[in-house]
């Protein structure tokens, strides 16, 4: 993610020497591929079945920390004068968890078998559906600030509609389909069908006023939900994860250099934010829900790192014309900084649990 990132402001429209391109709308195409490609992986991974199994913790932590740290987000960019939509997401930003990064973590570590690993986890795909619930609310908050009684009747009609439509594929189609495409063997048939589900899903959320983001996830939820076979699921990995390296290039072309100097303090800011009010509310979190001291600094440090959602919600906020230049660099630097760390915080958590142990019984002294 990281390297897409830097090779994309390598080759933007914003860094000098050379613009290698000089239409932004090229961007703009190739951004909201790269968008939909990856929300539609992520739904793969987050079937409503994890939900289900994710727990008290998982739910109690991600309903606590999305809105705890969106408001403080907010309450911290108006204090050093952003405006209130740019606040608003900054606040959506720093309150989303990478799920990728943090898995690849521990994974690396081999941590999966751990008691906090699989606590991250849920706690993650709670989070992330919530993130999903941002993405497709943020655009009425945003756009219809003088919202009348009509216009949240059709938001909500529009939303009935799409689950409608969601609970008939889900009921009556999509499995019928899968079921079929697990039988038989017909060149890229699978990965076509899947794909036509992905984008369609997408054009239908957009058009009921909803992101491409949210129809996209909702259709990769849909066919993790009716378990198809494996061998189909991995046909689709090299379409995602090339799609999904195009939108990180993306997001880094979008990325004006030329304004770090405005905006490498407020990352600062956001970074000391982020870090320390995420560790506390999802390590008190766990601490509250029973998991012992150890465990519960570890889902607090495990919970930091920033990643595809937060460029997800910049995306959105470029598309509706609402957001400032800097929000972009700002959650790239959070992104970057945080992913560097997350190992090591991870590796060395024991050892901050000790210390933050002798902290709290120096203060009861």
């Amino acid at each position: 993610m990281l390297v897409s990132i830097i090779a994309g402001i390598i080759i933007g429209p914003y860094t000098p020497p050379f613009i290698l391109v000089k239409h932004p709308e090229i961007i703009e195409v190739l951004a909201n591929l790269g968008i939909v490609l990856l929300m539609f992986s992520i739904g793969l991974e987050l079937s409503f079945r994890k939900l289900r199994a994710a727990g008290k913790v998982a739910i109690s932590t991600a309903t606590l920390e999305i809105p705890a740290m969106t408001i403080i987000g907010y309450l911290v960019g108006r204090l050093i004068g952003w405006s209130d939509i740019d606040s608003i997401f900054i606040g959506a930003i720093i309150s989303s968890t990478s799920t990728a990064i943090m898995a690849k973590v521990l994974l690396d570590f081999d941590r999966m078998k751990e008691q906090y690993a699989s606590a991250i986890i849920a706690i993650n795909v709670v989070q992330d559906l919530l993130t999903v619930a941002i993405i497709v609310i943020l655009p009425a908050i945003v756009i219809t600030r003088n919202v009348s009684p009509s216009q949240i009747l059709q938001i909500a009609f529009n939303g009935i509609i799409l689950l409608g439509v969601t609970i008939t594929l889900l009921k009556t189609i999509i499995p019928r389909i899968v079921s079929y495409l697990s039988k038989i063997q017909i060149g890229e048939v699978p990965v076509l069908t899947f794909l036509g589900l992905c984008f369609g899903m997408a054009f239908l959320s957009k058009y009921l006023g909803f992101s491409v983001a949210a129809g996209a996830f909702i259709a990769g939820a849909i066919l993790a939900e009716t378990n198809p076979p494996a061998a189909l699921v991995r046909r689709m990995e090299p379409i995602r994860d090339m799609f999904t390296a195009v939108f990180f290039v993306a997001m880094g072309m979008l990325i004006d250099v030329n304004l770090f100097r405005f905006f490498i303090i407020p990352a600062i800011i956001f970074l000391v934010v982020a870090m320390v009010g995420k560790g506390l509310i999802c390590g008190a979190s766990a601490y509250i829900n029973r998991y012992d001291y150890k465990t519960s600094v570890h889902v607090g440090v495990g919970m930091i790192v920033i990643g595809e959602f937060s460029f997800v919600i910049a995306k959105l906020g470029s598309d509706l014309g609402v957001i400032s230049p800097s929000v972009f660099p700002v959650t790239a630097i959070l992104s970057a900084v945080t992913a560097f760390l997350t190992p090591t915080l991870i590796k060395n958590a024991p050892y901050i649990a000790y210390k933050l142990a002798q902290l709290r019984l120096k203060m009861n002294l």
